[in-house]
């Protein structure tokens, strides 16, 4: 009988231990996990919630970010808003860098520095058109923001953009076929024109505008843009117009430069790291 007692107390004073020790590691686990950091995998509302339920809707949306750099490639579909001849769209290419540096989870300054070719096919008479082709540097701020915590995070920004001319060509075309290369006139349009003894460029080098893009992240690493630029300040040059063609030009009196702005429409794909 007593044989029987000291079994029972040793049988209940081990469940009562190995009791005891369980809730003491699940209660250590769930205080390790609440400390761990949450990973693009297992962040979710619910879970930010139950660690703080202080948290705003929008800190709980959004997954904590660091500071990523990125390259680029893409292709423009670019056009003038002109009052000076008809045009048509021409493509170019465009690479660049940049960097996204978080401000809060939901929003971000993404500065870039890109190389990029636009222009237009300016129509001059019903017979003869040219392509021109103006390589800018440009440099867009971008105020930008995105909208989901999963892999694949959409986000859309907007920036103004300085652009710098670093060279630009108009070759001709004659009854809407390409000239061959011999018969072609390449006209310089950020050099001096070198048809007179004048310095003048046909466009002016800087160029201003905005640009406003929508894209997203695909796993974190990549992402899919597209996004338009508007130009803001008139590319002509008024001194090339008054002085070296004055007078008539196409039927029309020359009093001041037309009206030549920058218009593009734009898509790239992007790598981060």
């Amino acid at each position: 009988m007593k044989n029987t007692f000291l079994i029972g107390l040793a049988l209940s004073l081990f469940v009562c231990f190995n009791a005891s020790a369980k809730k003491s590691s699940d209660a250590k686990k769930a205080e390790a996990a609440q400390k761990a950091p949450l990973t693009a995998d297992s962040f979710d509302e619910a879970t930010a919630k139950e660690r703080n339920p202080e948290l705003k809707k929008e800190d709980c949306l959004y997954e904590p970010r660091e500071v990523m750099l990125e390259v680029h490639a893409g292709l423009n579909m670019s056009d003038y808003s002109s009052d000076y001849h008809q045009t048509d769209y021409r493509f170019g290419p465009m690479i660049g860098i940049g960097a996204d540096f978080p401000i809060k989870n939901i929003f971000s300054i993404a500065p870039e520095l890109n190389i990029s070719v636009i222009g237009a096919k300016v129509n001059y008479t019903d017979t003869i058109r040219a392509k021109e082709r103006l390589t800018y540097l440009e440099i867009p701020l971008y105020a930008r923001w995105q909208f989901s915590h999963n892999q694949s995070k959409p986000f859309v920004a907007i920036a103004p953009t300085v652009g710098i001319g670093l060279g630009g060509k108009r070759c001709y075309e004659d009854n809407a076929r390409l000239m061959d290369q011999s018969e072609q006139e390449k006209v310089p349009l950020f050099a001096p024109n070198q048809e007179t003894e004048e310095t003048n460029a046909i466009y002016k080098k800087a160029d201003f505008g905005f640009k406003i893009k929508a894209g997203v992240y695909v796993k974190t690493k990549w992402a899919v843009t597209i996004g338009y630029q508007l130009g803001l300040v008139n590319i002509c040059n008024d001194k090339y117009f008054k002085e070296i063609i004055p007078g008539y030009y196409n039927d029309r009196v020359i009093v001041n430069a037309p009206s030549v702005k920058n218009s593009n429409i734009f898509a790239t794909y992007s790598y981060y790291w």
